[in-house]
């Protein structure tokens, strides 16, 4: 799991990121 109050990845795309996991949720049911 990811560690959101970490700083070491101030590149990643947090968006990004829940955008992908609402779409895999939407695609599971949820």
């Amino acid at each position: 799991m990811i560690d959101l109050k970490r700083e070491d990845y101030r590149g990643f795309d947090v968006v990004e990121f829940y955008v992908k996991l609402v779409e895999e949720l939407k695609n599971r049911g949820f």
